[in-house]
């Protein structure tokens, strides 16, 4: 069995194959309640681990992208503006840094993160309701099947 962070890895590529996944993962099936249930605490745990390390990644995507893209991007920005015979006034340093293509794509791979990390946060609160949901079905179950072998 893979590990969960290869797990994570493999499954948590795109938002779409998150979504994917995290569908799947819902899903009740009412005739497999029992097994459902079973089997829910376990995959409430690790759906709920995966959103930490999306949650982990999604912050230090951020602070890469404050501390270490956006400062080159800024260094860029002022030698560009300089050789240009210009002032480097703060503001057009942070204006002409913010238009660098790499500042730009690390802004899309940060976004990106946060979105991964989002529908993964919806997949622990939604497995959190679904537990709710099995034992209501498994509840109902029960019911009718008294209600069944009484009237035998």
């Amino acid at each position: 069995m893979p590990s969960l962070r290869e797990f994570y890895e493999s499954v948590c590529q795109t938002a779409d194959s998150v979504e994917q996944a995290s569908a799947q993962v819902v899903q009740i099936q009412p005739d497999d309640v029992a097994e459902a249930m079973r089997q829910h605490s376990e995959a409430y745990r690790f759906w709920s681990q995966l959103w930490v390390i999306a949650r982990d990644e999604a912050t230090r995507m951020k602070d890469h992208v404050r501390e270490v893209v956006l400062a080159d991007c800024k260094a860029r920005a002022r030698q560009e503006i300089k050789s240009a015979g210009e002032r480097p006034t703060d503001s057009r340093v942070d204006e002409t840094a913010k238009r660098d293509p790499a500042y730009q794509r690390s802004q899309a791979a940060q976004r990106d993160a946060e979105l991964k990390s989002d529908l993964l946060k919806e997949t622990a609160e939604a497995l959190s309701q679904r537990k709710d949901m099995l034992q209501s079905l498994n509840s109902r179950q029960c019911r009718e099947l008294s209600t069944f072998s009484d009237r035998s």
